[in-house]
């Protein structure tokens, strides 16, 4: 790959603020004599950083820190704010880490997030903030931003919707009430409603929680693949596509969650489009398997333009350092690149999982409230995935009433 210029840098950052503000053309920076805002040329250390292949900047003990809304920023590269906030957008660290987990994905206890302990500020959006004052200072002019954004999106990944009785199951067992396990697996073998299959009741309860809609992300194939486990439901089925159309009429999303190896085929996530009839929400990939440097193009290849897929599995937080949607950067074309990503910030698995970020159900609603008011520092919005299946009382699962504590608090300013 051939390195990114100082300029294409530039421009690359230059979205995100065109995204998040009004900049006039007397206010536009640029490295050149002519600029009518003239930035300091890049320091030696980010010219240096960037023709190399290093996923990490160095970090010394006399690094930068920025002060902003009572929180501090580290401004990387010796106080270089543009090639800081390109490292941010860009996707750099995971473009060129090696590190990969079990699932071919890049895991937080590589990220630069990790070694500062600042995955729960959205770093990118207030640095972009200060580099909007700072332009306004130099300039004299007015950079107004837009306005905010909601402050949350709610998603639900349809994983499945046929195998809940396994875990009331279990429950009704743990709870000594055989007679009420017996009649779970007697309803299940007569075609009785599954636990799982809850997506309106999910959609009310956001409805009446929030005022919100919700998008759903069903799986695009079923059964069993070497990585794990897909949906337990068949999505082309006439009864998939009803229940489709009735969370349409709730004003919900509809997005793909592609299955396993569509991350990185083109025509395998194209065929699993092909099953929706229509597309507002999307794509997320299962597990949230994504390449940063091949799954942009698997994307356009395939004919969608949104991703939500762009969060730590294993940890809560701002995996680009951003609550607004944002564009990586195409290191092949050396631009930035045509998906708009949507971030996720925060999910159920990651706080039930034992693997992951173990966390007590009593202080999830807390946890999440924290990080939906970092989000607003700078308008953004919080993307929280809370599965169908986590509503349900059984083994492992949080309940109805963490969801709803969740949304409650989320919401508060």
């Amino acid at each position: 790959m051939p390195a990114p210029s100082a300029e294409n840098r530039l421009a690359h950052v230059l979205r995100h603020l065109d995204a998040i503000c009004t900049v006039s053309a007397a206010a536009r920076p640029g490295y050149d004599d002519l600029a009518p805002v003239r930035l300091p040329p890049p320091t030696p250390v980010a010219e240096a950083f960037f023709r190399g292949t290093a996923p990490l900047p160095p970090i010394t003990e006399d690094i930068q820190w920025l002060h902003l809304q009572a929180h501090r920023m580290p401004v990387l590269f010796d106080g270089d704010l543009v090639s800081t906030l390109f490292f941010w957008f860009s996707g750099w660290q995971e473009v060129h880490s090696a590190e990969r987990d079990q699932y071919g994905r890049f895991p937080y206890a590589a990220s630069l997030q990790a070694r500062l302990n600042c995955i729960s500020l959205p770093v990118a959006d207030m640095l972009l903030e200060a580099f909007r004052q700072w332009l306004e200072d130099e300039s004299g002019c007015r950079l107004p931003r837009h306005p905010a954004l909601p402050p949350l999106s709610i998603s639900h990944d349809v994983d499945h919707l046929r195998s809940g009785w396994r875990g009331l199951v279990r429950h009704q067992l743990r709870n000594h009430r055989p007679v009420a396990a017996a009649m779970a697996i007697a309803k299940h073998f007569v075609g009785e409603h599954d636990p799982f299959d809850n997506l309106e009741v999910m959609a009310n309860i956001v409805r009446e929680e929030t005022g919100l809609t919700s998008s759903f992300y069903f799986l695009g194939a079923r059964g069993t693949h070497s990585l794990g486990p897909n949906a337990d439901y068949d999505l082309s089925s006439p009864a998939v596509q009803r229940r489709i159309r009735r969370l349409e009429n709730l004003g919900c999303e509809i997005g793909l969650h592609g299955s396993f190896g569509s991350s990185s085929d083109a025509e395998q996530l194209r065929n699993e489009l092909e099953k929706l009839p229509h597309l507002t929400a999307g794509v997320r990939f299962h597990y949230l398997c994504f390449d940063p440097l091949h799954s942009p193009d698997v994307l356009v290849k395939a004919g969608a333009t949104h991703d939500a897929t762009l969060g730590f599995a294993e940890r809560a937080g701002f995996r680009h350092g951003t609550a607004h949607p944002f564009w990586l950067y195409d290191f092949n074309r050396q631009r930035s690149h045509r998906v708009i990503c949507q971030p996720l910030h925060a999910m159920d698995v990651t706080f039930a999982n034992p693997a992951y970020q173990p966390t007590p159900a009593a202080d999830i609603p807390h946890h999440i409230a924290e990080l939906a008011h970092a989000a607003r520092l700078c308008g953004g919005t919080l993307h929280l995935l809370w599965h169908n299946e986590y509503v349900v009382p059984g083994e492992d699962l949080l309940g109805e009433e963490t969801f709803r504590q969740v949304l409650r608090l989320a919401m508060l300013d």
